[in-house]
């Protein structure tokens, strides 16, 4: 039988960034001790390749923040790996526009808001007109190699509808959407959290979304009722700036792994699916239908709305009893 591999491995080039977002999920801000040297994360990245893995995404923090990023893509690109820079963008000048195109890298920017007021106030103040001009940079680089990823949260939901034509504006298809999860900053500014009876409107707004043939909507979670999935069973690996292996980043680090300064990256994978799934169905989940389909939702949400990490999350069973309640209706009236 062929061993299950990731999909691809993320790895944070840095713990510190250059904004101060709300609803940053790992708290970015000054550098921690022990962060991987630029020789250690070449040789993660031979190892990646050695493994079979092939897609690699860089992320922190602000990746292009630390010194010798731009070496430690090209090293990527030398061993045949597909790269995906994530990134807040701020920092992308003419330059980083061209040798992303060149090496023919995608690049996945934040945007938290159709407009000023909504994306500065995570943001900070001037940060919405600083990435239009980012945009315009990026002109240059090929649309599929372009992502916008959108953090859903209770104050830009009204703004999904004007996502299209800004998309089009900025010659950007591509679409990530994720809700903000409870961790890190945003569990302090709970004002961003969105209530679990807001979230069978939110799925509808998607919905209407991906009508819109501007744009593509891009999921990644193997499982999940429209991209609310959770990421811990999904076909990833992540290793934090310090080389500890990553479960989830939504967690926290509790429930960080091994690292890669003791154990090698096939190693870690391997014990992590050694260790089972996160998720150990609750009597609740283990009777419901859609469990094989939803993968039990988010732990993350789980562990911040019920303390426990193996409860049910409130969004996974909002949109199930939504599901349902139309099944039900829909069954009413054809019996008529």
């Amino acid at each position: 039988m062929k061993e299950r591999l990731p999909n691809r491995i993320y790895f944070d080039l840095t713990n510190t960034c250059n904004l101060h977002c709300l609803h940053c999920s790992v708290d970015a801000g000054s550098e921690k001790t022990g962060l991987l040297q630029i020789g250690e994360l070449y040789d993660l990245l031979e190892q990646t390749r050695t493994m079979g893995v092939n897609k690699v995404v860089f992320s922190g923090g602000e990746p292009l923040l630390r010194t010798g990023a731009f070496d430690v893509f090209d090293r990527a690109i030398e061993l045949d790996l597909e790269v995906t820079v994530l990134t807040n963008g701020t920092l992308i000048d003419e330059s980083a526009a061209s040798f992303f195109r060149e090496k023919e890298i995608t690049v996945k920017i934040s945007l938290d808001g159709a407009a000023a007021p909504t994306h500065d106030y995570l943001r900070g103040r001037g940060a919405f007109g600083h990435l239009m001009k980012v945009f315009e940079r990026l002109m240059i680089v090929p649309p599929e190699r372009k992502a916008v990823h959108y953090t859903l949260h209770r104050h830009n939901l009204g703004e999904l509808d004007d996502l299209p034509p800004l998309l089009e504006k900025i010659g950007i298809p591509n679409l990530v959407l994720g809700t903000v999860k409870p961790s890190g900053r945003a569990s302090v500014n709970k004002d961003l959290l969105i209530p679990p009876v807001m979230i069978p409107y939110v799925r509808r707004k998607i919905e209407l979304i991906e009508r819109d043939p501007r744009v593509h909507i891009r999921r990644f979670n193997s499982k999940g009722w429209e991209g609310f999935g959770c990421p811990a069973v999904c076909d990833k690996f992540g290793i934090g700036a310090d080389g500890r292996a990553t479960t989830c980043v939504f967690l926290g680090e509790e429930y960080l792994g091994g690292s890669v300064r003791d154990t090698p990256l096939l190693q870690l994978w391997r014990n992590y699916l050694a260790g089972g799934n996160i998720f150990i169905p609750n009597p609740v989940c283990a009777e419901c239908s859609a469990l094989e389909a939803t993968g039990g939702g988010c732990r993350a949400r789980a562990l911040y709305f019920n303390g426990d990490i193996n409860a049910p999350d409130p969004y996974c069973c909002a949109v199930y009893h939504q599901c349902r309640s139309l099944e039900k209706i829909r069954s009413a009236e054809f019996l008529q």
